[in-house]
């Protein structure tokens, strides 16, 4: 297995780097550090939107702040 890592910026990139058997997976450390939400936002900017939000999420709709 080939992994990619350091320097990948953004969904199209990762598709081009594993369509072209360049790597296996893509590691994108810092861009999950930026935005935790990243693969959940690539794979909307590439056209798929049926990603279900985990089920733990719902135990924040009755969470109230001090």
């Amino acid at each position: 297995m080939n992994i990619a890592v350091g320097n990948i910026r953004g969904a199209d990139q990762i598709n081009e780097i594993i369509k072209g058997g360049k790597a296996d997976l893509c590691v994108m450390a810092k861009g999950h550090l930026f935005d935790p939400y990243f693969a959940r936002h690539a794979a909307r900017s590439l056209g798929y939107d049926g990603l279900k939000w985990p089920f733990q999420y719902g135990a924040a709709n009755n969470f109230t702040p001090l």
